[in-house]
């Protein structure tokens, strides 16, 4: 029986526990609540009842909306169900001279004093401004965004006037940012200070097909739509412009987006939509250019996130699971000896029930189609698919059961421990084994970023040294192009930066500031930083923190875009734990994030509430009460195959429909560890518990057959990789091989 394995209790205890901790001569006393919920074998419910909608849809109208909270992302002092709320994320907050600055613009504006308007508004686009006010419903827009607005929101004699004082500037910089070939920085400059001058109008059109030819056709189709919307004198052409949104807004999958400008196009009338444009090297009339957007049908651009929870699509349909449980090979690298050593470790030191334990924990993974890579707490290694030889590995597994102790005694953070792939690079990020003995100090050590060669595993670039060693890595590392992408601290300091790193070397790039996140404490006194996740979609970068926000950078111009604000997941304190003593123990699973149709739809890590998030605006498209021990696996359907819906994976698997947020169907099954990856195949979810693999239906949520109990008998369950003809499972004790054969059934398309 594996020890760490937290078996359920058939009957529901509440209890209160207050608990101690002593950490450094300090006595710290922490209560909460020890309750949870005995869970049932796997069957399947319809969709929740009517009155239970109901009671939903009223919390979300009574004001389950979160409030902004201000520059300083403040949350309400309790929640919108009486739980006591802490601050979560707090974004950089502007100089209160430069706000008094824009104050005083309006005012001159209302006055029509322009000259002292203008000195006012100059002086805070010339301090460079970098902080964020609010605007409202959550987000945060930085000072220049807001610059930008009041700008075009000026009358037609303050535009004139803007114009006389700075035509002759932007003429000059328009000129140099064309000549530079385009330069997307110049222009977009040349747009943020000069939008309403007499070259501003070109200066954005620009700017949108420079964005456009860039992958990025959000940015494109705002910039664009500005042109429409604000500069009623432009000379370029309305419906020559409505195209070139439609056609970014097709790239992008916002097909609704596009059906209404669309329709601005025709509504202009007859000549006007019968009119020849040339577009892309073709003589097209809108009307027919419009048509073949539509036919072709370009699928929505993918995004790329960190992390390895969330279910993906495959390349094949629905998977037939084995008849037998007898696997093609298996290979442990957690021996009985070995996990022992973990038990006693924790039993000696009296702690550990707060944190998943080392013993429990499953090993990130990913693979290449031929090989599966792992990240073992710090250990990398790769095992061949066919024939599950153990290829390479960093360092020999016994070498953990040596570092047990002062793993337990330094609190080891197994959430920081990642792995991601880059070609022929296996980026990981952890602890360094040699470093555990120094874990014990108020940072919780320094977790670094370690490059290894596919193919051996020779170390290729750390951040132990050089460019990454004042850095402290807290996300997973996301491979874009010949960058890669991580959020980190400085050592010893909790302000959060997003850096860029060359592939190759691993040398520094950039490196911008996001905000600051609100540590938590965990059992041995030791701050925890939450661990972000990364998300790259249309040249934006989107920093889910873990810790009630969401950040967007733009990596070209290296400057935070917005940012959104919410509450955050409940900030844990240190906690006693006595191994005598019977609890139930909640599961505990990581934030996750997609983008569907350019919206962002995420849920943090122990969280009260998913998100989705419209990034054409942005804008808060809605916000749904959900269970904290739930992470999101994956979004379901969409335009081709039906309404689209998320699934959901805690202690049950659910599926919210996307547009009435009404429950479809709740399955309860029996999960045991938070580090699933769920497997999305077809009209399937294959979740690998500790009772083996269940598959459902992901239209209905009924169980498909008996789950397949496998040959990990002894795992708290998993992974899911279908590698070509065979499934391989990733638990905290072993990766296994099954055989496969494919069901002739249409895949899903998930979003990356």
């Amino acid at each position: 029986m594996n020890a760490f394995r937290w078996w359920r209790a058939g009957l529901l205890v509440p209890q209160v526990v207050a608990v101690a901790l002593i950490c450094g001569g300090t006595l710290v006393f922490t209560a909460r609540a020890a309750a949870g919920q005995a869970t049932a074998p796997a069957t399947s419910r319809a969709t929740t009842s009517a009155a239970n909608d109901d009671d939903e849809e009223e919390r979300e109208d009574s004001g389950d909306r979160p409030a902004a909270r201000g520059a300083q992302a403040t949350a309400a002092p309790n929640g919108a169900d009486g739980r006591s709320v802490q601050g979560g994320f707090s974004v950089r907050k502007e100089d209160p001279k430069l706000i008094d600055a824009f104050e005083d613009f309006h005012r001159h504006s209302q006055k029509k004093a322009w000259e002292l308007a203008f000195r006012s508004i100059t002086s805070v686009i010339e301090k460079d401004p970098k902080g964020m006010v609010p605007a409202g419903d959550g987000l945060m827009l930085p000072t220049r965004q807001r610059v930008w607005a009041a700008l075009a929101a000026l009358p037609p004699d303050g535009r004139e006037a803007y114009r006389l004082f700075n035509d002759a500037v932007a003429k000059q910089r328009f000129d140099a940012a064309i000549a530079s070939g385009d330069d997307v920085k110049a222009l977009r400059d040349v747009f943020n200070l000069y939008f309403i001058t007499s070259v501003g109008d070109r200066a954005a059109d620009r700017l949108g097909d420079a964005c456009f030819e860039a992958g990025d056709f959000l940015a494109a189709d705002s910039a664009w739509k500005a042109i429409i919307d604000h500069y009623p004198d432009t000379s370029l052409s309305k419906t020559r412009l409505r195209l070139k949104r439609c056609a970014a807004l097709a790239r992008a999958g916002r097909w609704d987006a596009f059906d209404e400008v669309a329709a601005g196009v025709t509504a202009a009338g007859a000549s006007e939509g019968s009119e020849t444009i040339r577009l892309a090297g073709r003589d097209l009339s809108p009307r027919e250019y419009l048509a073949s957007l539509r036919e072709s049908g370009p699928a929505p651009e993918r995004s790329i996130s960190t992390g390895s929870a969330s279910a993906r699509a495959e390349p094949a349909g629905a998977i037939a699971l084995p008849s037998e449980d007898k696997p093609l090979w298996q290979m442990r690298f957690a021996d009985p000896t070995l996990s022992e050593k973990f038990e006693e470790a924790l039993r000696n030191m009296g702690w550990g029930g707060g944190e998943a334990s080392m013993g429990s924990a499953v090993p990130p993974t990913a693979t290449d189609g031929k090989r599966i890579y792992l990240n073992w707490l710090g250990i990398a290694f790769a095992v061949d698919v066919q024939s599950g030889k153990l290829l390479w590995r960093s360092r020999k597994f016994s070498d953990l059961g040596n570092q047990a102790q002062q793993f337990a005694y330094g609190g080891l953070d197994v959430n920081r421990y990642h792995i991601a792939l880059d070609g022929s690079r296996v980026l990981i990020t952890g602890l360094p084994l040699g470093a555990a003995a120094q874990n014990f100090n108020p940072s919780g050590g320094t977790y670094r970023m370690v490059c290894h060669n596919t193919e051996n595993g020779s170390v290729v670039w750390s951040t132990t040294t050089g460019d990454g060693a004042p850095w402290n890595i807290t996300s997973a590392p996301l491979p874009v192009g010949d960058t890669i992408y991580v959020a980190a601290t400085r050592v010893n300091q909790q302000e959060l930066y997003l850096l860029a790193l060359t592939a190759e070397k691993g040398k520094l790039l950039w490196s911008t500031s996001l905000g600051t996140p609100q540590a938590s404490v965990n059992y041995r006194g030791i701050s925890r930083l939450p661990s972000p996740l990364l998300v790259q979609y249309g040249g934006t970068l989107y920093v889910v923190t873990n810790n009630g926000a969401v950040v967007a950078v733009d990596p070209t111009a290296r400057l935070v875009k917005w940012a959104f604000t919410c509450e955050p997941p409940p900030v844990t304190g240190g906690e006693y734990f006595d191994p005598s003593m019977v609890r139930l123990k909640a599961v505990k699973t990581p934030g996750t994030a997609f983008v569907h149709d350019s919206v962002l739809y995420f849920k943090e890590a122990g969280a009260y509430a998913m998100y989705a998030l419209d990034l054409g605006g942005p804008s808060l498209k809605w916000r749904r009460t959900a269970e904290p021990a739930d992470m999101l696996a994956g979004i379901r359907g969409g335009r081709a195959a039906g309404a689209a819906s998320a699934l959901l994976l805690g202690e049950s698997a659910s599926a919210i429909d996307l547009s009435s947020r009404a429950m479809r169907w709740s399955t309860g099954l029996p999960v045991e560890t938070g580090m699933l990856r769920p497997l999305l195949a077809g009209d399937r979810l294959y979740v690998f518990s500790s009772r083996g693999v269940f598959e459902l239906d992901a239209a209905t949520g009924d169980p498909a057959r008996p789950p397949f109990r496998g040959a990990d008998l002894e795992s708290l369950g998993g992974a899911l990789w279908r590698c070509g003809d065979r499934l391989v499972s990733v638990s905290n004790l072993a990766v296994t091989a099954y055989p496969l054969s494919a069901r002739a059934q249409r895949p899903e398309s998930l979003p990356q």
